[in-house]
């Protein structure tokens, strides 16, 4: 799924009839519904320095709802990048962070073939999500950290 301006290189690029296919744009109403019905999700961050850089020190907004999807992700990228980083620290992922073929299609078996695998992945990264990345969660504790600045500058 993605915006129609990819198609063209989605369907040159990473097609492969049975198995990737472009699905056109998501209502981001229906959004929660299809990645929780996927098999795998994938995160992929490029590895050339221009994309590191526009990357710079955030979470992809997707992150996030990936993670509360309960679906498996595998985390494809560098390790400096900060959404990699946060797969690999907190273990939410399968994490492949060289630009290695062969290690791809290992941990895309790895995931297909090991449902215990895919469960405790899926079950770790939705319970992390609501942990970390909860608006309730966030906006209390954004709301002490103001309390809290507040009383140092006094």
């Amino acid at each position: 799924y993605s915006a129609p301006f990819c198609q063209a290189t989605i369907e040159q690029h990473l097609a492969s009839p049975g198995a990737i296919e472009y699905a056109g744009y998501v209502h981001p109403s229906k959004l929660p519904q299809i990645l929780s019905e996927a098999d795998l999700l994938v995160l992929p961050i490029n590895f050339d320095e221009a994309s590191l850089k526009y990357v710079g020190y955030s979470i992809q907004t997707k992150v996030p709802e990936y993670m509360a999807s309960g679906t498996p992700i595998l985390a494809y990228g560098p390790a400096v990048s900060p959404n990699i980083n946060y797969a690999l620290r907190d273990n939410w992922g399968l994490v492949v962070d060289r630009p290695d073929k062969q290690r791809l299609a290992v941990a895309i078996a790895e995931t297909i073939e090991d449902e215990q695998l895919r469960s405790r992945l899926g079950k770790y990264a939705r319970d992390l999500a609501f942990r970390n990345h909860d608006a309730g969660v966030i906006r209390d504790a954004y709301r002490q950290l103001l309390a809290d600045a507040a009383q140092i500058n006094r």
